[in-house]
């Protein structure tokens, strides 16, 4: 009964599925692609493809892949052939014809016990049906050539002369003689590049893609061969392409993004607004014509465009023309458009949402559609966290061309849209594509060239060296109500363990902000504090307390912003200096001294007075701040007068050093180097004294400032814009610097500098190094701190905003 149900099923197919003839010229593979293919594989060796697929991530983690149809087929995986092969998927769905040299030993089913094999006759040849596990494969012979597919009808159809017949894709196949995987694309105009067009006809865009599957990526060179003129790449028809460096200047955060680039505007924007065939030219605004690079953001969920000014001056002057000046952002002028559709009217092929904000900065114009984007972008590239700061990006530049016509940035899923793209899976469903794990970025380019375009595609996988050398960003902006008084600190929080910052504003309001910049509280105080405020931990348990001093108070507070008993400690004579804070072998068992012009006062954490310290008074005003220095396993204790004489006392106030001469003090504190003091004087002089009494001078012959810091056994000084880290010597922009701040933790240390004209902050490494992505946006003193493997500076910033930076 088995046996006859076989039979009819072969009659009726032979009913159904009869060939007239042979109309198929079978001189090569590329006679035996269906004329509705509209992806087709040249694969130069099946098994080193399957090989090369298996052994690549990107691959594997962006599955399912249409090349999966064969190379995961269970009579797939029994084909022996090494010679080229063809195959062709129908439309958009998953019926295909493969096609190869036919030889004895092509196909070995022997070894097989689960499968079916049927020989379904027809008027003029014969089709093997095979089937493997319930997976069913159509396979027929024509000279030297075998021809399988999944689909009888798709066979069949090859067989009655329903081929491919396209001059564009026979010149792309004939031309091409790469030997590896080719992918084969058929598309139509209304697919391409997002771009809208008033053409109801559809128009044939053949682009090849010559893959390259590496163990740590995918690359693919190109081309796009178009079957009109008037589609949407010959709107880069008489433009040369330009540098795509200017990709560097955007930035790092961005979504994704697209770069049009053009050497004469007025043709590209008429080309890009209207058809080429259409006499009607729309006229291009003035401000455009200044510009020679276009980019579609994405940026913080908004779009955003900007646009590469090739005269500054004349840009800001058509755009005055545009927009009417609203206020400043970290010293950028911002504007409102008034008329915010003005670019979707100018860029009719391009979708464009209203802006209503637009600004200029370095050889950027941007718009954006909010104010509160324009301030995001204006504050990374202040910050110089920018694309180019990206080691990513550089890495994939490599496999690029320097020059484009376009050039699109994807990140995130779109890595994953652009993986399936590239490899010619199906559109599919946006929400099933993901983020690909150590796949950051993705970056195509398309030059043009007379009636085709040059294709270029990088994907790596991020290097352990571009994973750990991401560099500095901004993490967070603190808003306060006021300008800030001081430059902020940080303050170790013991139950988020994390670092809160601390800062005081022009109204005396002292404010803890979190990280993320979440104010914590605020506390009033009669006035500014001197100094900066200190981090201690008076009860020996990890709950840290900060301790400062005004003019007329002592205080010592806890995380939540309360006095801490039995502080504070209130004065009637006003405190002259900052107060010095010392801990003097690191068990905290803290003195805090205050001084009053001459009188001295040293209280310990029970704000009792420390009886056994005898120098209470000087015999002038003290100048700066009381500093604890350890030496040799000693503690020497420096109080300078305004007399110039320097005081170098033991714990109890005796003196333990005789100095000889006075000085003029500049205000600047006192170091170690070596075994000796350091001091600056007012007239540029560095004086080091030894622990004996000898005194050495160094005169600067700068006649700016110059300023000494030290910490360890590393020495720095900055003489006008000279900066000397050691031995190396850094010559820094023309500028107006604040002194060196150095910070050491574990083996890593760190020199801080601020140019307060430009509000540049530079960070260097204890070797001399500027470390990735500085100088960043910063007004003023810097402070640091290290938590969770990162280094974080926090910075004032522009009006009343505190910026932290995590690097």
């Amino acid at each position: 009964m088995k046996r006859l149900i076989l039979i009819l099923g072969i009659i009726t197919t032979i009913t159904l599925f009869s060939c007239d003839g042979i109309s198929i010229n079978a001189k090569s593979l590329e006679n035996f692609i269906p004329d509705n293919a509209s992806t087709i594989y040249k694969i130069n060796n099946l098994s080193n493809l399957s090989q090369d697929a298996r052994s690549n991530d990107l691959y594997n983690k962006t599955k399912p892949h249409k090349l999966e149809l064969v190379l995961n087929s269970a009579f797939f995986k029994e084909l022996n052939t090494s010679s080229p092969s063809l195959v062709a998927f129908t439309g958009d769905q998953d019926d295909f014809i493969f096609t190869t040299k036919n030889h004895p030993k092509l196909i070995q089913l022997d070894s097989l016990t689960d499968k079916l094999v049927e020989t379904l006759k027809l008027k003029t040849r014969e089709i093997k049906k095979i089937t493997i596990k319930e997976e069913v494969t159509f396979i027929a012979e024509q000279d030297s050539f075998s021809i399988i597919s999944n689909s009888q009808k798709a066979l069949i159809d090859l067989f009655n002369g329903k081929t491919l017949k396209h001059s564009s894709f026979t010149k792309l196949y004939d031309t091409n003689i790469f030997e590896g995987l080719s992918l084969y694309k058929r598309r139509y105009s209304t697919e391409q590049s997002g771009i809208i067009t008033n053409d109801t006809k559809r128009k044939e865009v053949w682009t090849l893609h010559n893959l390259t599957l590496l163990p740590d990526g995918i690359i693919s060179k190109g081309i796009i061969k178009e079957s009109d003129s008037l589609q949407f790449y010959a709107t880069f028809k008489g433009q040369l392409a330009q540098p795509v460096d200017f990709i560097f200047d955007l930035p790092s955060e961005i979504s994704s993004a697209k770069m049009y680039t053009y050497s004469d505007a007025p043709l590209f924007f008429n080309r890009l607004n209207r058809p080429v065939r259409d006499s009607l030219k729309t006229p291009t605004t003035p401000f455009l014509e200044t510009t020679s690079h276009m980019v579609d953001l994405d940026f913080e969920g908004s779009q955003v465009f900007t646009f590469k000014s090739i005269d500054a001056e004349m840009s800001s002057n058509e755009l005055a023309l545009l927009a009417n000046e609203s206020t400043n952002y970290r010293e950028v002028k911002l504007y409102i458009v008034t008329d915010p559709s003005f670019l979707d009217k100018q860029l009719f092929g391009i979708t464009v949402r209203p802006k209503n904000t637009v600004f200029q900065i370095n050889n950027q114009v941007v718009f954006t559609e909010t104010e509160s984007v324009a301030q995001t972008y204006i504050a990374a590239i202040k910050s110089n966290d920018v694309l180019g700061k990206s080691r990513n990006v550089q890495e994939a530049l490599v496999s690029l061309s320097n020059t484009a016509s376009l050039l699109t940035i994807s990140t995130k899923k779109d890595v994953h849209a652009n993986i399936s793209n590239i490899l010619g899976d199906y559109k599919g469903d946006s929400g099933a594509y993901q983020t690909i794990k150590n796949y950051p970025i993705a970056i195509s380019q398309m030059t043009y060239d007379r009636d085709f375009a040059h294709f270029n595609f990088v994907c790596k996988e991020a290097t352990k060296k571009a994973q750990k050398s991401i560099g500095v960003s901004e993490i967070a902006s603190l808003s306060l109500e006021q300008p800030a008084l001081s430059y902020p600190n940080f303050f170790y929080d013991y139950k988020t363990k994390s670092n809160n910052i601390v800062v005081q504003d022009i109204e005396n309001v002292l404010h803890l902000f979190a990280p993320n910049g979440k104010k914590l509280w605020s506390k009033k105080l009669s006035n500014p504090i001197l100094g900066k405020v200190n981090e201690i931990d008076l009860n020996k348990n990890g709950r840290k307390q900060l301790a400062f001093n005004t003019k007329n108070g002592f205080f010592v507070i806890d995380r939540n912003g309360n006095d801490v008993a039995p502080f504070p400690i209130n004065f009637k004579d006003e405190i002259t200096q900052p107060v010095a804070v010392f801990d003097y072998d690191n068990n905290r068992k803290y003195r805090f001294v205050i001084v009053q012009g001459k009188e001295i006062l040293m209280y310990d954490k029970e704000a009792k007075i420390v009886k056994g310290f005898t120098y209470t008074k000087s015999n002038t005003n003290i100048v700066l701040a009381p500093q604890h220095i350890r030496m040799s396993n000693k503690d020497y204790l420096l109080f300078a007068e305004k007399n110039g004489k320097l005081n170098i006392l033991s714990r109890t106030g005796k003196p333990r050093v005789n100095v000889s001469k006075t000085f003029d003090f500049e205000n600047q504190p006192f170091y170690k180097e070596g075994i000796d003091f350091v001091l600056i004087t007012r007239n540029k002089e560095k004086i080091s004294i030894s622990q004996n009494g000898k005194i050495s001078t160094n005169k600067s012959t700068t006649d700016g400032d110059y300023y000494f810091s030290s910490l360890g056994e590393t020495s720095v000084s900055l003489a006008d814009n000279m900066l000397k880290i050691k031995r190396k010597y850094i010559e820094l922009p023309f500028g107006f610097y604040t002194k060196p701040i150095l910070f050491k933790y574990g083996g890593e240390g760190y020199v801080s500098i601020t140019e307060t004209q430009e509000k540049k902050v530079y960070l260097y490494d204890f070797n001399g190094n500027l470390k990735k992505g500085f100088p960043v946006f910063g007004n003023g003193q810097a402070s640091l701190s290290y938590r969770n493997k990162n280094l974080y500076i926090a910075v004032n910033g522009d009006n009343n905003e505190i910026l932290l930076y995590r690097f």
